[in-house]
């Protein structure tokens, strides 16, 4: 999951998304050990409300084999003034099959600010998260992340996308780190193609080593 405008309300009606990454980079992190991430996720908007779920392919625990990652969220976003809007997301992220299940399992509450669809600035809250590093430090408590991405359009349907996070885990591991991306994002009619380089300081590079390490990837999604 790699930083992104919310993906709030387009219109009352259903929708989704098929695709595959060639990495599940969170918060700059990879999930998915360098490896391929098929993704799906499917939605619903009424009004202010939307709700959905999504599953990607992750390689996360002790043997890194591959499971997955499902996350069903439900949120609310309320208009404000001049194209500002306020939007309120709940996450439960689940790990079925995994062997440490109900360790990794965890809840989010994101609250964001919006410009446009072309400006967010988010605050996200867990009570309940977990996390290791490579230098045997770990642990399950409260974790906190603030991010800003943005959105340009340009022309030939191209988009330039950047985003800036900070993840404080000093609850788990003791650390808190930065990592951002920056890329283009191609739409032609039900399909999007993004490519970004994606990158830690070096503080996440010393506890996650080459799974923090910058990279580019490539996503492409068929959308419904």
């Amino acid at each position: 999951m790699l930083l992104a405008l919310p993906a709030a309300a387009h219109g009352d009606g259903l929708g989704g998304s098929i695709g595959v990454a060639t990495d599940d980079a969170y918060r700059g992190v990879s999930y998915s050990n360098d490896q391929l991430s098929p993704r799906g996720e499917f939605h619903g908007v009424l009004g202010p409300w939307f709700a959905g779920v999504s599953a990607e392919e992750i390689r996360r625990g002790l043997n890194r084999g591959a499971g997955a990652e499902v996350i069903a969220y439900i949120g609310y976003q309320l208009p404000i003034t001049d194209g500002w809007s306020v939007q309120a997301t709940m996450r439960h992220y689940d790990y079925p099959g995994n062997l440490f299940r109900a360790q990794y399992n965890y809840d989010e509450l994101e609250l964001s600010v919006g410009w446009q669809q072309r400006v967010v600035v988010s605050a996200i809250a867990s009570p309940d998260t977990y996390s290791h590093d490579y230098l045997g430090n770990f642990g399950n408590g409260r974790a906190f992340a603030y991010e800003v991405a943005a959105r340009q359009p340009l022309p030939a349907g191209l988009s330039a996308l950047a985003g800036l996070g900070y993840y404080d885990l000093r609850h788990e591991i003791g650390i808190g780190y930065f990592y951002g991306s920056v890329g283009l994002e191609r739409r032609w009619r039900s399909w999007a193609v993004d490519l970004r380089y994606v990158d830690t300081d070096g503080t996440a590079k010393q506890h996650f080593e080459d799974d923090a390490r910058s990279r580019l990837v490539l996503s492409v999604f068929w959308t419904f």
